[in-house]
């Protein structure tokens, strides 16, 4: 995949997850993302191939490797 198809998912999945926090799965339609993204519905399509594939995107962002391993651990339990 070329930096410039990485950046095109980076920027779709960014507008994704923004537009999926304001609306909500439901009500956030590929092309809403496509228009926030400023590309057309099809480039969407072609990289993510459907909504639900795309909402999973945004859900790897998540991941370890992103925001995961920049936080703190979480307190210890305390032990009684």
């Amino acid at each position: 995949m070329s930096s410039k198809d990485t950046e095109l998912k980076r920027n779709l999945v960014s507008a994704a997850l923004e537009l999926f926090s304001e609306q909500g799965y439901k009500d956030t339609s590929l092309r809403q993302i496509a228009d926030y993204a400023g590309v057309s519905h099809g480039s969407v399509r072609y990289h993510f191939g459907s909504k639900q594939s795309l909402y999973n995107a945004t859900l790897d962002f998540f991941s370890k490797d992103n925001i995961g391993s920049h936080c703190p651990p979480p307190y210890p339990q305390h032990r009684r």
